[in-house]
């Protein structure tokens, strides 16, 4: 997982700066990788670069998915997030989701956009 939420995430439009973004505070990388403890292990990177593999260079490393956030969109207890998977040149996703804060957890309500699963 990238560990900075960048603009542009969950569309098909190219990131103007897929480097950039805002740094996900350690506290909510702390839960996310708690709430995925039993789904697979979860790793955060720097940059893309990072989680491609050298030998396939248009495939992440370890058989594994890249996951970027996009910043969240919306106030209160519910938001929007876009989510960018990308495997390999021919195995992405794009998708935003509605999640809303149901008694002290964030639960997905809806898929507001999905992209093409290439």
């Amino acid at each position: 997982m990238l560990d900075r939420a960048v603009a542009g995430t969950g569309d098909t439009t190219p990131k103007a700066n897929p480097d950039g973004g805002e740094l996900i505070p350690p506290a909510v990388r702390h839960a996310i990788t708690h709430a995925l403890a039993d789904v697979a292990p979860l790793t955060f990177v720097t940059s893309p670069a990072a989680a491609i593999d050298k030998q396939h260079p248009n495939r992440v490393r370890d058989e594994g998915i890249l996951v970027t956030f996009g910043p969240l969109v919306g106030v209160g207890d519910r938001v929007q997030v876009g989510i960018d998977g990308f495997v390999s040149g021919v195995a992405a996703q794009w998708l935003t989701y509605a999640v809303e804060r149901t008694g002290g957890r964030w639960v997905v309500r809806e898929t507001t956009v999905r992209g093409p699963v290439a």
